[in-house]
């Protein structure tokens, strides 16, 4: 090639790119308004909402789904002269598909490194496994139908075929079955404990049936490769249980946990940490468990702090063991830190909604957002905190924690924390009463009303500006750790104020 064309290349290749950093405006101008749309009729309106054995699911979620599960259907009936090429291709990708469901033993590490939420990565992990369930069922189907006479159980010969090697695939599809009926929530919900263990035997009995199926000279090996999950890092820790009041439940009375490492870890915003603590009880050892850090810091912490709420299985047994003394101290190892950070520094107003314990997954938010003003880090000019609780137990217990924003909130006397509390329960409180002693918190009776609470922050008027002077009005943040009533009605809350730059943001921990 001549070296004179080579130098045309060249040209050519500069001229170009200078084109298009040109006309880079005009794209960044229609991905912002395509955003904008897909935000707005895509990722926000649910499709069908929530049911007792349905989650939600939005209309980009169901697009995806569709996508998934098209790609699939090509990719096994795409040239297939016969039923058997068919058949192959169906065991083929159930088990190509199902390799993602063993990348981790820990979907928070899987979370982690692909760079999404956890709530993302599960619903991740649930359509997968769905799709590997069908493309098994249609395998063994079509198996079926290719080979009728080794299924005949009639036939003496073939009595004993459902524990011969020739139908690992049979025994792999109860597996398969079991592991998908047991999924659904409200299986999980009463009994989370037993699931747990129940799902990774079925899990590990289903990778030795695969195991068995696969000839030897197969494309795909005998060999299931996991990521190795992160270290564990040695701890001790001290739980404190909170005096529990006449009325208040065992669910409603939170255990404060200190946690001292012998490493530094740096724990960004709404992360959360995962917690081994072989000691605790018989079977713990076989557990770990997430837990949102509530404490937060620009460095690395020696020292993390966590709000719990005492439910079934290993919470339950640290709440029994505090009930002596009125704390505990164990040696755990911790895990982490897992979850993605919502940035946060460039939204000006942030609204952050929680009820009861969901607290823990916006309070460090909260911390970093202070940080922000106090140092000049950020364009935060208002945060407002909305609280919906059922009783005020669960707020004076978490009152050094609420004391310590407010102590954050002094630059120049600025103030720019409000909070608000909404008590449920039928508490004899006075409407509008102040609760502390910094007296920027107020206590209200009945639920919040959430339409005029985003109106009124939308409208920007709650934020001091320059007199005779125009100022745009920066972006709006919904930040909410809530009930699965209160996130979906804050969805279609949002969704309306889009034009007015107002977004949400769930938080990796969802209280049930």
């Amino acid at each position: 090639m001549e070296i004179t064309i080579f130098y045309a290349i060249a040209v050519g290749c500069l001229l170009t790119t200078l084109f298009l950093i040109r006309i880079a405006p005009s794209f960044l101008n229609l991905l912002g308004i395509l955003s904008f749309l897909i935000t707005k009729h895509l990722t926000y309106p649910y499709l069908w909402g929530r049911y007792r054995l349905i989650a939600p699911c939005t209309r980009a979620d169901a697009l995806l789904y569709l996508a998934y599960a098209v790609t699939n259907v090509f990719l096994v009936a795409f040239k297939t002269p016969s039923t058997t090429m068919a058949r192959d291709r169906a065991g083929t990708l159930s088990v190509i598909n199902m390799s993602f469901l063993f990348l981790a033993h820990h979907l928070g590490f899987l979370a982690n490194a692909m760079g999404v939420s956890l709530m993302a990565c599960k619903r991740i992990h649930r359509a997968v496994g769905w799709m590997t369930g069908i493309l098994l069922g249609l395998h063994i189907i079509m198996a079926m139908i290719t080979d009728r006479k080794s299924w005949i159980l009639r036939e003496k010969p073939n009595l004993f075929v459902l524990i011969s090697k020739e139908v690992i695939p049979l025994k792999g599809s109860v597996i398969i079955a079991a592991i998908l009926l047991s999924s659904f929530p409200f299986i999980r919900r009463f009994l989370y404990e037993p699931f747990l263990r129940l799902h990774q035997a079925l899990a590990t009995a289903c990778i030795y049936s695969i195991w068995r199926h696969l000839p030897s000279g197969a494309l795909l090996p005998r060999l299931n490769g996991v990521f190795p999950p992160r270290p564990y890092s040695r701890a001790s820790i001290r739980c404190d249980r909170v005096q529990q009041t006449p009325i208040q439940s065992k669910e409603a009375t939170p255990l404060k946990v200190r946690i001292a490492l012998t490493r530094p870890l740096h724990i960004q915003a709404g992360q959360y940490i995962s917690l081994w603590i072989p000691a605790a009880s018989l079977f713990s050892w076989a557990q770990t468990h997430p837990f949102m850090v509530t404490s937060w810091s620009p460095e690395k912490q020696d020292v993390l702090e966590l709000f719990v709420q005492p439910r079934r299985g290993l919470t339950e047994t640290i709440h029994h063991r505090t009930a002596l003394d009125g704390y505990t101290s164990l040696t755990a190892f911790v895990g982490g830190p897992y979850g993605v950070s919502k940035s946060v520094d460039h939204y000006e107003c942030v609204l952050a909604i929680a009820t009861d314990f969901g607290i823990a997954g916006v309070i460090s938010y909260l911390k970093k957002l202070l940080y922000g003003y106090n140092t000049c880090t950020s364009h935060v000019r208002r945060v407002h905190f909305v609280w919906e609780i059922q009783t005020l137990d669960i707020a004076v217990a978490a009152q050094p924690l609420l004391n310590s924003l407010l102590s954050d909130d002094i630059l120049d006397d600025g103030y720019i924390l409000e909070m608000s509390f909404f008590v449920a329960s039928n508490q004899m409180i006075e409407h509008g009463k102040p609760f502390g002693q910094h007296r920027r918190a107020t206590v209200f009776n009945g639920k919040p009303r959430y339409d005029e609470i985003i109106s009124e922050e939308a409208s920007g008027r709650n934020i001091k500006r320059l007199p005779n002077t125009h100022e745009d009005r920066g972006e709006v943040l919904v930040m909410v750790s809530a009930s699965h009533e209160v996130r979906d009605r804050l969805r279609e809350l949002v969704r309306k104020h889009l034009e007015q730059r107002v977004r949400l943001h769930e938080t990796e921990f969802q209280p049930s």
